[in-house]
């Protein structure tokens, strides 16, 4: 049956410049790019793969990550979540949270965990005061933002939004309904007893000439700048623009912020590759120091958030390659990635009765690939609370390097030390285990990797040379047995160490206590810069 929706829009309400004066910024888009076969569109509009790494790279330029305070995408609701190897959305977001240094923790799937999405933006829509306004950058359908509004308003907070600002630029997100029983941005407004302020600008699409606005439909060439630009994020962004299911040179959401920022609403490829300039340093502050004449790269493949509801196959596999565990059994069933998190859980083989290798089950997460080289690379970990292993280390064929083997709570008693340890090694072993030459080291932590999050990090620096941190301070340095001229791979794994105590059936079958988990793990190269 089709139906004719009639909407009136209310007039500009706030300035004919953007009127934003540093004011915290929230983003929802759409870019489905799992079918939703409940529309006769069963895609979203996958503009927003290249758009949302083209948005946050104008927030990252202007150093304004800071002010981003929440960001959904895939925001059809009742549509069906994809695998994250070809979530566009998720590899776009990801993308830039490494290289820019977003906070990860304000980015949500909304097709993953949409109670989790809406309450984020909830909370952000009701702190909304004259001195704490809120932008709202409406990029795809607007029933997400409906719900959002409803509830704030049932909650007794709907007084709040009278400082929230609603930017748009496509009256089609503003009125399309996917389902019959959705809503339109006219709609959140009436509900908000017409508290919401709204700003139309111009449509971002200047499908007419490839040269203005912000969509050059199949046409690239405006933008071989990005291609060919000295920075390889803009490669990056260059390659996410070519990412479109339809091969559109389409970016036209970012076209908002962009006006937002800078009070243009005229924005080009030429325009943006002025605002661009040099490019945009990565986000490397805390990193260690690059000798002259280089600088740090994201590596993508080695680089995860774990901010899906499942481990991405296309960068690991949720065992080791070739060894089962020690004194205990890696099962895949114990890795999983839920919260935004890589969890890594220690247990006890369902009727088990005894603790010993056989009825203890473990888990090791392994890079796809062993691709791991000289480079920096660091993750953030908080250890399970338990007399097994936390660890994240590296192995290839006659070299390793262990950043971290720390025992959450020892069950010996002599041992306790280990709770506050960081345990450092490398190891050679060309001519074979026996002969292994290692370099143990131990560094005392301020608290017990138990007690919250660490980063550790390495830098492997080259085939001799190896450099150990804790929360970004250096705390050890190596000097190899031998020479590291080989890939490894990565990974992260729990085990037993008998020599420290084993596990208490109660530790083992106690879900806050027997997970490893992993916020986010990084690896950066050195690239030379290129002479001028």
């Amino acid at each position: 049956m089709l139906s004719i929706v009639i909407v009136v829009l209310p007039s500009v309400v706030f300035a004919q410049s953007s009127g934003y004066s540093g004011n915290r910024i929230a983003i929802s888009a759409d870019g489905n790019s799992e079918p939703d076969n409940g529309h006769k569109w069963p895609t979203g509009d996958p503009d927003d793969w290249g758009a949302t790494p083209a948005t946050l790279a104008i927030l990252a330029k202007l150093q304004m990550q800071n002010k981003l305070v929440h960001y959904s995408y895939n925001n059809f609701i009742e549509a069906p979540a994809g695998p994250d190897e070809k979530n566009q959305m998720k590899i776009g977001a990801d993308g830039a949270i490494r290289r820019w240094g977003f906070d990860g923790k304000l980015f949500f799937d909304v097709t993953r965990d949409p109670a989790a999405a809406r309450n984020h933006l909830k909370a952000e829509l009701a702190k909304s005061t004259t001195e704490n306004r809120l932008y709202y950058i409406h990029m795809g359908p607007a029933e997400f933002f409906y719900q959002v509004v409803k509830e704030v308003v049932d909650e007794d907070h709907g007084a709040a939004l009278a400082h929230v600002y609603i930017v748009s630029h496509s009256g089609y997100n503003d009125t399309h309904l996917r389902r019959n029983t959705h809503h339109t941005i006219p709609q959140a407004i009436e509900y908000s007893k017409n508290l919401l302020k709204y700003r139309k600008i111009k449509d971002q699409n200047g499908e007419w000439d490839p040269n203005v606005l912000w969509n050059s439909k199949a046409d690239f060439s405006p933008w071989y700048w990005l291609r060919d630009h000295s920075d390889p994020n803009m490669k990056w962004l260059y390659e996410r623009m070519r990412a479109h299911a339809y091969g559109k040179a389409d970016i036209s959401d970012a076209g908002m912020v962009f006006w937002l920022l800078l009070g243009d609403e005229d924005g080009s490829p030429s325009k943006f590759k002025k605002f661009i300039g040099n490019g945009i340093p990565t986000n490397t502050e805390r990193l260690p120091r690059p000798p002259a004449g280089y600088r740090w790269q994201s590596i993508e493949i080695l680089s995860d958030e774990f901010n899906g509801n499942a481990l991405d196959k296309s960068k690991w596999i949720p065992r080791h390659p070739y060894w089962s565990g020690r004194n205990s059994r890696h099962e895949e069933s114990n890795v999983s990635v839920a919260d935004g998190k890589l969890r890594l859980k220690s247990t006890l083989r369902e009727g088990a009765g005894e603790i010993k290798a056989s009825t203890v089950t473990a888990a090791c997460v392994t890079s796809k690939n062993r691709n791991c080289d000289a480079g920096y690379y660091e993750a953030r970990i908080k250890a399970s609370d338990l007399s097994m292993t936390t660890a994240f280390w590296f192995q290839g064929k006659y070299s390793e390097i262990d950043v971290i083997e720390n025992i959450g709570r020892a069950s010996l008693e002599e041992s306790r030390w280990i709770d506050y340890t960081m345990m450092i090694n490398t190891h050679f072993f060309r001519s074979g285990w026996k002969k292994d030459i290692a370099t143990p080291r131990k560094w005392k932590m301020p608290t017990r990797a138990r007690d919250r999050f660490h980063t550790y990090g390495v830098w492997w620096k080259d085939a001799n040379t190896t450099w150990f941190y804790h929360d970004g301070v250096k705390v050890a340095e190596i000097t190899h047995g031998g020479a590291f001229d080989e890939p490894q791979y990565m990974f992260f794994d729990t085990e037993v160490f008998t020599w420290h105590g084993w596990p208490t059936k109660e530790s083992l079958l106690d879900p806050k206590r027997n997970t490893m988990l992993v916020d986010w793990v990084r690896a950066w190269k050195l690239e030379k810069l290129q002479q001028k």
